[in-house]
């Protein structure tokens, strides 16, 4: 072989043209099909374990990519976050997203690592919808620590982030005053929902805080996001206004993870023998007026600018007529007047600013579409309307489509639509995990049921112009009755756990906000009609009135022109 390489080296210095493959011609080997082949029987020996070396690439981080999706469990936590009827990513959320990737740059744990923000500016809101990624890159400079947030090819925060070892803190003193009041988290969160500010979830983080706003307690629920989100409402008491105003500008941001946690663990041995359910790490949040500082744990935030914005302008007002529905209803509804009915019915009972619903497919019409819409036509009330199926490209307005086997995933549901469910023990057995307390099923039924199972309460009944029966149940197990304070015993059949009982033409039910249906019966024929305007000026309101005069009577009619 040695030779054969020596000599065509040779050959190819002189320059000689030639074919190699004629000199040398390949060499066949004749293989029969019943040769036994060797690579069938090569194969990995597992017998022993080697260590491999790990480089942690957080030391090289200074362009970081993130997909943020609030269906997802690591930011699912962020739905609860509603600015005007709106999900949008928390300013807050940006501050720990940078600070968390400044750490993964400098190799180092996040919650190790001293930082300061400086002349933080955000630029533009980011909405967030379920199931729909939104891709963020987060870029910082390491020698001035400059970072950027882009969403898409937009920016959305800049601002700087450095490091450092020794942060003191500043001394708030907040003055006490005979005259102040402490509002509890009920009436704060009600105050705040007046000013555009729908929190839900760990977002509702202020668990007391004093009527000027200057002091007060924060829930620590171990997430630097909603915690320090909380600190940024104390400032919505200052001002009578309610407007919606949200942050533009931060001057400063000081967050000492290490000084944090020293506060929790004395605040954890103060709670040693409390009960575990009664737990609450609260810190104590001071404001300074003066200097602009909110201070409370580790965390301090100087000079924070807000800019009001114009809230979404009010839907155009619909017209609605009240009318007593009885319970068991004989009447026969359309399904945009029946889901209005189960809405209001079960909104009566159900204290929360949002009602989830969980249809599964059926043969018949969906229902989602209308339950939605008649949620998001009462005010203070977000509407969670999930439609679960097999099929594929079907499209509902304002309704999640998730696959029919997702059902168990769900919890804390408020009403499950589903066909002929009332005899099924199995799907019942399956649904109390799923179901919150005083939840409803609405079981849609091709005729009145007459035995219900003893798992079940029927609460109430609508009848549909399709002919189906709309059954209202409860599992008794999950009901949780009522305890009023004056009880009035009329009659031993009031046990249906309905908050509002209204007993009219001999039937109990409530009162129903359904669509206003003008008269349309035809006008008997007049002798005597005219034509205006209902609107003075508007021509489009131009209708033909009856009027007074009776021609079989002898009257003197006097016409008068004028030119």
């Amino acid at each position: 072989m040695e030779f054969f390489i020596e000599s065509l080296g040779k050959l190819f210095q002189q320059g000689v043209d030639m074919d190699i493959s004629k000199l040398y011609p390949p060499i066949q080997f004749p293989v029969s099909r019943n040769t036994p082949m060797i690579s069938p029987n090569i194969k990995w020996n597992h017998t022993e374990n080697h260590f491999v070396p790990h480089f942690d690439s957080y030391n090289t981080f200074e362009r970081r990519n993130i997909i943020i999706n609030i269906s997802d469990r690591k930011f699912e936590f962020i739905q609860g976050h509603l600015i005007d009827g709106r999900c949008l990513f928390p300013a807050t959320g940006w501050i720990f997203l940078i600070w968390e990737t400044f750490s993964m740059m400098i190799g180092m744990n996040f919650e190790k690592v001293k930082v300061v923000f400086e002349d933080i500016q955000f630029l533009r809101a980011t909405a967030l919808n379920k199931n729909q990624d939104v891709l963020i890159t987060i870029s910082i400079h390491r020698g001035t620590g400059r970072f950027e947030v882009i969403e898409g090819v937009s920016a959305v925060v800049h601002g700087y982030i450095r490091q450092e070892e020794e942060i003191e803190m500043s001394e708030i003193t907040v003055l006490s005053d005979e005259n102040t009041l402490t509002l509890g988290a009920d009436d704060f969160y009600k105050e705040m929902r007046l000013h555009g500010f729908c929190h839900l979830g760990e977002f509702q983080g202020i668990k007391e805080i004093r009527h000027d706003g200057l002091k007060g307690k924060i829930k620590w629920a171990f997430n630097w996001i909603t915690f320090i989100d909380s600190m940024t409402h104390f400032e919505e008491l200052e001002t009578n206004a309610r407007t919606l105003a949200l942050p533009t500008n931060i001057r400063k941001v000081v967050i000492d993870p290490i000084l944090h946690y020293q506060i929790m663990e004395r605040k954890q041995k103060e709670l040693e023998g409390v009960e575990d359910d009664k737990k609450e790490i609260l810190y104590d949040v001071k404001i300074s007026p003066y200097l602009k500082i909110i201070q409370a744990g580790g965390v301090e935030i100087h000079d924070k600018i807000n800019r009001v914005v114009n809230r979404r302008r009010p839907k155009e007002p619909t017209l609605e007529s009240q009318k007593f529905i009885p319970f068991f209803a004989n009447e026969k509804f359309s399904l945009k007047d029946a889901a209005k009915i189960i809405t209001q019915t079960a909104l009566e009972t159900i204290f929360q600013p949002r009602f989830c619903c969980i249809e599964i497919d059926s043969d018949s019409e969906p229902l989602s579409e209308f339950l939605s819409k008649a949620v998001q036509a009462i005010p203070m009330v977000q509407s969670d309307v999930t439609f679960l199926t097999s099929k594929e490209n079907i499209e509902l307005e304002n309704v999640s489509i998730s696959s029919d086997s997702e059902l168990s995933s769900f919890n804390g549901v408020d009403l499950i639509i589903k066909s002929n469910c009332v005899k099924d023990n199995e799907f019942l057995d399956s649904i109390k995990s799923v179901l919150n307390s005083n939840g409803y099923i609405l079981s849609r039924e091709q005729s009145t049921v007459s035995e219900i199972d003893e798992k079940l309460q029927l609460v109430a009944k609508v009848s549909l112009e399709n002919g189906e029966v709309l059954h209202m149940l409860q599992l008794k197990d999950n009901i949780k009755p009522f305890e009023p304070q004056n009880i009035i015993e009329i009659t031993s059949n009031l046990l249906l756990n309905h908050t509002i009982n209204v007993y009219k033409n001999q039937s109990w039910g409530g009162y129903r906000f359904l669509d206003f249906k003008p008269d349309t019966k035809p006008i008997s024929t007049n002798q005597h009609c005219f034509a205006n305007c209902l609107i003075k000026g508007d021509l489009s309101s131009l209708a033909w009135m009856r009027g007074p005069i009776d021609v079989h009577k002898n009257e003197i009619i006097r016409i008068h022109f004028r030119h």
